[in-house]
């Protein structure tokens, strides 16, 4: 049976750009509307379509890109919207671009799951690889990654390095892991989007927790109208570098989206 399934709220970005359903979560993950006025906002969608992940847990992926993209278009003039599958190999299913919907929804109705093994990090390095090649120098650059994390620890520790590359070259880099199937390993995405190791043999310079978040004084954000003494530039808290642009910890960038109880074998 399904254990939880979020949908997106009314307000999207009062959650950043993704779903949340109890208001801890929402004040969890929260990165305030304001904080967006006036600002760019690019958002690459990686979706799982390892053979773990079953045609209705595909489905329930996609749908959530297209609703969570109808909202951010509503909500910030200036977006961009990329869908990325991946499995041993990615596949750019929507480059990264203004959001048009028609187009999202016919390409979403229209994909087939690659299937095979869950590289992730291969997906970041498409994502690094696109943002860095056509978001705006100053856009918010989230990475939404949607899998059931079923990755050994070797795995997830590439992924990490690939995701703390991508937030020390870029600027205004967040990532966000959303559960999806059955069997999700919650640990390890943690760990893929800052979180500690799984494996006492891997070891990382991770974040300091409770880093204070970043001064963009008035004007509420990078590239705001008055920017504050963080000049723009995301939260580096501790010796490692934060995979959160506004310094969320890692347990507020993720979510149980769509989640079965029973075991996937």
């Amino acid at each position: 049976m399904v254990s939880h399934i979020a949908s997106v709220p009314d307000d999207l970005l009062s959650c950043t750009v993704l779903p949340v359903l109890e208001a801890r979560e929402m004040a969890s993950l929260g990165v305030v509307s304001r904080r967006f006025n006036g600002l760019a906002v690019s958002v690459v969608f990686l979706i799982d379509g390892s053979g773990s992940v079953n045609a209705e847990e595909f489905e329930a992926m996609l749908g959530f890109v297209v609703d969570a993209s109808t909202q951010l278009q509503a909500a910030v003039p200036n977006n961009q919207v990329s869908v990325v599958q991946f499995s041993n190999d990615v596949r750019v299913e929507v480059p990264l671009a203004a959001v048009d919907l028609d187009a999202l929804r016919k390409t979403t109705k229209e994909m087939s799951r690659m299937n095979g093994g869950t590289n992730v990090a291969v997906a970041l390095q498409k994502a690094g690889s696109l943002l860095k090649r056509d978001a705006g120098l100053e856009s918010m650059r989230h990475v939404v990654l949607l899998t059931d994390g079923r990755v050994d620890s070797y795995q997830a520790h590439e992924a990490r390095q690939v995701a703390e590359q991508l937030a020390d070259e870029q600027r205004h880099v967040s990532l966000f892991a959303y559960g999806v199937g059955r069997g999700v390993d919650r640990a390890e995405l943690l760990h893929i989007i800052g979180g500690p190791p799984t494996c006492p043999m891997v070891s990382h310079a991770i974040p300091a927790p409770g880093g204070a978040a970043p001064d963009y004084g008035a004007g509420g954000g990078p590239g705001g109208d008055a920017p504050g003494a963080g000049g723009g530039v995301p939260v580096r808290a501790g010796p490692g570098v934060c995979l959160s642009a506004w310094g969320e910890e890692p347990d507020d960038r993720y979510l149980a989206l769509y989640v079965r109880d029973e075991a996937p074998w």
